[in-house]
């Protein structure tokens, strides 16, 4: 069986979300040593763990329908 996930919708590689009391943030970004030298990806970085610690207040409202209407989408399998 051929692993397909390679060939699905984009979704974000980037997120934030409540959970109950808690607050979540995930990146999959930062895999390459350009990337952390990045002052884009530093911001991104540093602005989530803000957040995610309680240091910045921000809304984080369920977009993932809005920005990513296929996400959650997996690819058939080919034969």
């Amino acid at each position: 069986m051929k692993n397909f996930d390679y060939e699905r919708p984009s979704y974000p590689a980037t997120w934030a979300r409540m959970h109950k009391k808690g607050r979540v943030f995930y990146t999959s970004m930062g895999h390459r040593d350009d990337v952390w030298k990045s002052d884009i990806f530093q911001q991104v970085l540093l602005g989530g763990l803000a957040w995610a610690v309680g240091n910045v207040k921000a809304e984080v409202p369920a977009n993932l329908k809005d920005v990513a209407p296929k996400a959650s989408e997996l690819p058939k399998e080919k034969k």
